[in-house]
């Protein structure tokens, strides 16, 4: 499992140094794909779905390379799963790049709905 967690990071890394993402691109792929649950900007109102405006690029490529190969399972990862399949990986290293750039909105979680997140 390791092993195919360093060896998404490194394609991930390969792709991102081989072309410069397109955030056009991205936000067009954040918009008619991910949005329902991530929001157009990132900033996710419902506390199930991560936050991905103002994350690390990387961090959210790999994790969706994973998710795409099957080797994340955690979380809302099986629901993600067919929304990634027929995505390339420049299509998910725009997106990331795209979300990476968005600013955070303010938030918290409540702990009484939510004790994991809390």
């Amino acid at each position: 499992m390791k092993r195919l967690t360093i060896l998404a990071a490194l394609t991930a890394s390969a792709i991102a140094m081989a072309a410069p993402a397109d955030l056009n691109r991205g936000k067009k792929i954040a918009t008619d794909v991910c949005a329902a649950c991530h929001a157009i900007d990132g900033n996710s109102a419902i506390a199930m779905y991560p936050k991905l405006s103002s994350q690390s690029s990387v961090y959210i490529a790999k994790q969706t390379l994973a998710i795409k190969a099957s080797k994340r399972n955690s979380g809302n990862s099986p629901a993600m799963t067919p929304m990634v399949q027929n995505m390339s990986d420049s299509d998910i290293l725009d997106v990331a790049a795209y979300y990476a750039a968005q600013q955070p909105k303010a938030g918290e979680a409540n702990p009484k709905q939510n004790p994991e997140l809390g």
